[in-house]
């Protein structure tokens, strides 16, 4: 009698417990956005310039610099931008100022559809209209002083780009 009311009460336990369980579900899921692909197609090129001048490229113009950055329709991405302070030469510079850049979301083109940005800070925009591409044109300016030494300068303007 014992075993059976044991028995009794275990299955009784067992069945109350189950009666109190609940549950609920959640959905899982994840958006696969493509790789950035970011390919610089010209640089900035100001040419000869002379000692103590200044000259502007600006970026819509032949010789500034563009890129090309490709990734998912219809999200927003941020560009920041990092232009250098100076341009060096053998342990010489000259300064460079970044001017107003420009981005094109439909073409390659920097006469045509183009909006002005500042190019010394980030920006967000959103690959729409119908493209996954997106073109960028950035200018400068150099100042040479009067005691700068003749020789080429180079400096890096990167561009970095992610998904907000």
């Amino acid at each position: 009698m014992k075993k059976l009311m044991l028995t009794a009460a275990m299955v009784l336990g067992f069945a109350g417990m189950s009666l109190a369980q609940s549950s609920a579900s959640a959905g899982v899921s994840a958006t696969v956005l493509a790789k950035f692909q970011v390919t610089n197609l010209t640089d900035l090129v100001f040419g000869n310039v002379l000692v103590g001048d200044t000259v502007t490229v600006n970026s819509n113009t032949a010789g500034a610099a563009s890129f090309s950055v490709t990734g998912t329709l219809d999200h927003s991405v941020t560009y920041t931008f990092t232009p250098p302070a100076t341009l060096t030469s053998s342990g010489n510079s000259i300064n460079f100022i970044p001017v107003l850049g420009l981005y094109n979301p439909s073409s390659n083109s920097y006469s045509s559809g183009t909006t002005a940005f500042t190019s010394t800070s980030s920006q967000s925009i959103t690959l729409s209209s119908g493209t996954t591409e997106v073109w960028i044109y950035l200018g400068g300016t150099v100042q040479t002083a009067s005691t700068t030494h003749p020789g080429v300068y180079n400096g890096t303007y990167t561009l970095a780009v992610s998904y907000n």
